[in-house]
């Protein structure tokens, strides 16, 4: 079963953080973590914030909102999507599975095309063409 507790000691795990240095980053003592890891206590936001920033995830993920680990982007800010990105999205989301598999296969497609064009592309800026 997937708790706050269990995802904290498996993700400290995959990280190969000891339980000591983690709760010495996120300033708690290392019966607190102990605490949290085993579900006996649930951390407070601000500790949960903390765990999830050196565990390198998200407070969603910690606390079994969503089963996708990874933080939404590297330097810790939101990326908002514009028009186009938004469309895209809205789209894809009313797909069936099969359908976004598809999609994706075809925007695979397309960006390996587009890095094949642009490799060919003669670069005003070097001198040996």
């Amino acid at each position: 079963m997937n708790t706050i507790g269990s995802r904290i000691l498996n993700l400290r795990a995959d990280k190969d953080i000891k339980q000591s240095d983690l709760a010495n980053q996120i300033g708690i003592t290392k019966s607190m973590l102990s605490k949290y890891e085993n579900d006996i206590n649930i951390p407070k936001a601000d500790i949960l914030s903390k765990i999830a920033d050196v565990l390198d995830t998200t407070t969603d993920y910690l606390l079994c909102r969503t089963n996708n680990s990874a933080p939404l982007s590297k330097n810790n800010q939101i990326k908002f999507l514009d028009d186009y990105h938004f469309k895209i999205y809205n789209i894809a989301d009313e797909l069936n599975l099969a359908n976004k598999i598809r999609l994706l296969e075809r925007a695979n497609t397309l960006l390996d095309l587009q890095k094949e064009q642009n490799k060919n592309q003669i670069n005003p800026l070097k001198k040996d063409q």
